[in-house]
C-alpha cells in the first residue's frame, strides 16, 4: 500500500467514526426530540458521507492506476 493509500485510509477511518458518533447521538436524543435528533447534525453528517466518497473514488483511481 502506497503512502497515500495510508492516508486515504486513515481519513476513511475517521470520517466514519464520526458519522458512527452522530449517528449514535441522534439515536441517544431520539425520544427526547434534542438537537441532533432534530437533524441539526445532518449537514455535517451529509458533508462526511460526501467526503466518503471522494476518498473512495480517489482510491478507486489509485487502484486502476495499478
Amino acid at each position: 500500500m502506497a503512502k497515500g493509500e495510508y492516508a486515504f485510509n486513515r481519513r476513511l477511518r475517521d470520517v466514519g467514526a464520526r458519522i458512527d458518533e452522530i449517528a449514535n447521538e441522534e439515536a441517544r436524543q431520539a425520544d427526547v426530540n434534542g438537537p441532533a435528533a432534530r437533524g441539526e447534525l445532518a449537514a455535517e453528517k451529509m458533508g462526511l458521507i460526501d467526503q466518503v466518497d471522494e476518498i473512495l473514488n480517489r482510491l478507486e483511481e489509485i487502484n486502476r492506476a495499478r
